[in-house]
């Protein structure tokens, strides 16, 4: 879409392709680029919640649902959320490919990062934090106890 408004911008037919072979030249690998980066982010955003804590994804995507059909209470916000609909509606009849591309991207790099999550979930097992009152000492006791019963 970009790409044929730039190119069409040029008057003649020369300057058409002259901008499209500078436009493929410089900009063509970007696609597969932002593919690979968009998946790469995809992949480090699961592993570094799997080491701090689990994020709940699905928290902004119900809150942006709720957004869509929820009409809030002040006019000023029923003008903005009123344009962004509309404007959400002429994107879906007038570039529909492009509205699919973005779902279906969008909703594939949600599928990597969840089952990345959950696979990283089943290797990785943050120790669980020590209670207060010396339990720290049990297993080595635990430990000790047991290889001194199987010494015996």
């Amino acid at each position: 879409m970009v790409r044929s408004a730039v190119i069409d911008a040029g008057t003649t037919s020369r300057e058409r392709d002259a901008v499209g072979a500078v436009w493929d030249a410089f900009l063509k690998d970007l696609h597969t680029a932002a593919w690979i980066l968009a998946a790469s982010g995809a992949v480090v955003a699961a592993a570094a919640a799997s080491l701090i804590r689990p994020v709940d994804i699905d928290v902004p995507l119900r809150r942006a649902a709720a957004w869509v059909t929820t009409e809030p209470e002040r006019p000023v916000w029923k003008v903005v959320r009123g344009v962004a609909l509309i404007a959400a509606g002429l994107l879906f009849v007038l570039d529909r490919d492009a509205v699919l591309q973005l779902i279906f991207t969008a909703v594939g790099l949600y599928l990597v990062y969840a089952g990345v999550s959950a696979l990283l979930w089943l290797v990785y097992r943050p120790r669980a934090a020590a209670p207060a009152g010396g339990s720290i000492r049990r297993p080595l006791i635990a430990t000790l106890v047991a290889a001194a019963s199987a010494a015996r």
